[in-house]
């Protein structure tokens, strides 16, 4: 089965392509999913149907509902339902401070980062070099990313941002950015240039060749959150983000056709 938020164009193309290797999925639109917890069992149903009932599942749900998923993931594994995000996956994810010390921790290099208390810390960089990235986020969103060019435009964001924020300040890592898509053991890469002008990496980005050091990287980093399927952004030899959510067609420039490897990655695992 294929869980996803809404059914795409996405999702029909994988649907597909995991036809052709003789797995047909259902779609499973989170809306339709329902939990029943009685006598210390759950089960989770959609449509009348259980889930674990199925051998795999291919989850395809955004970050921002990782409590949800994660109660999904927990179950899926407990009944031994096959999926390409183990638990906890989401939650490392959802959580940047979390997930940059997770991977700080595993021996995968990531930006100079602080969390900070709250935003009245704002007033000091801590040693921070400027230019900075500022992240901001409420629950599992983040809600603004902004570079800040000296110490006096640090000071002055304290005064828009509520003491419930999180806000974790960044290096910035100025350098063409590479978003990488793990599939089991192979990876694919597109490169998106950094713009010095508009401060970010912009384009759809061209397919470019990981080093092997940089691929050693992308692989541990996509370990470390507890998938065999996942997108990886790194610069400079440092991991960015690392999640199980990504759009596939955002990796039509590679000039590989992710969908069929996504399915064949599925039917080696189901044999």
């Amino acid at each position: 089965m294929i869980v996803t938020k809404q059914e795409t164009e996405n999702v029909a193309r994988l649907g597909s392509a995991l036809g052709k290797k003789k797995l047909f999925p259902s779609i499973v639109e989170l809306s339709e999913i329902g939990m029943l917890a009685r006598g210390g069992r759950t089960s989770v149903t959609a449509k009348g149907v259980d889930l674990s009932d199925f051998d795999a599942c291919f989850m395809d749900a955004p970050i921002e509902l990782a409590p949800f998923v994660e109660v999904l993931l927990d179950e899926f594994a407990e009944k031994g339902v096959f999926c390409q995000a183990a638990p906890e996956s989401y939650y490392v994810s959802s959580n940047k401070p979390f997930l940059l010390s997770s991977l700080s921790e595993c021996g995968v290099r990531t930006p100079l980062f602080e969390v900070l208390p709250d935003a009245s810390a704002l007033s000091h960089s801590s040693g921070f070099k400027f230019p900075l990235v500022l992240h901001r986020y409420r629950g599992y969103q983040e809600a603004k990313r902004i570079v800040v060019e000296d110490e006096s435009a640090l000071k002055a964001l304290c005064k828009s941002f509520s003491e419930s924020d999180v806000v974790v300040l960044q290096e910035l890592i100025e350098s063409d950015l590479d978003r990488s898509l793990v599939v089991g053991d192979e990876v694919f890469n597109i490169r998106k240039k950094w713009s010095p002008k508009k401060r970010e990496n912009v384009g759809r980005g061209v397919y470019h060749k990981l080093s092997n050091d940089a691929e050693e990287t992308v692989f541990k980093a996509c370990k470390t959150i507890g998938c065999s399927i996942a997108l990886v952004d790194s610069s400079d030899g440092m991991v960015l983000e690392a999640s199980p959510y990504f759009d596939v067609g955002e990796f039509s420039t590679s000039g590989k056709d992710v969908f069929s490897l996504i399915a064949g990655f599925y039917a080696e695992a189901l044999k």
